[in-house]
């Protein structure tokens, strides 16, 4: 979302408020029910509306700061990959399990 490019993407209309108006300054978000027991976990729909509204689907989401994988979920469930990066291995571990269970989820659910 901070790239300086000429072919930098942004879809305006990726989310949108119920009313269709644009978004507004602020976004009043939930706590996120993941349980991941992540000191620091952000809400999934925070990460699912910069996925969609500066990516495509089966672009490549980067997360330098992976933490549990909140954003590999959310990627996942929006159909793009994602490349998440997080020193502690208790977390890597927590981050590819979430990612995986939500990559089966997005199969099994497209295929029944």
């Amino acid at each position: 979302m901070f790239a300086k490019s000429p072919t930098y993407f942004y879809n305006p209309n990726g989310f949108r408020e119920a009313s269709g108006a644009n978004l507004r300054n602020y976004w009043v978000l939930g706590p996120d029910t993941s349980g991941s027991g992540h000191p620091a976990a952000f809400p999934r729909e925070l990460a699912r509306r910069c996925i969609l509204l500066g990516s495509r689907i089966d672009d490549v989401i980067l997360d330098p700061f992976g933490g549990s994988g909140t954003t590999g979920v959310a990627a996942a469930e929006l159909g793009r990959k994602a490349i998440l990066i997080e020193l502690n291995p208790e977390y890597v571990d927590i981050g590819r399990e979430r990612t995986r269970y939500a990559w089966k989820t997005r199969i099994e659910s497209t295929h029944s």
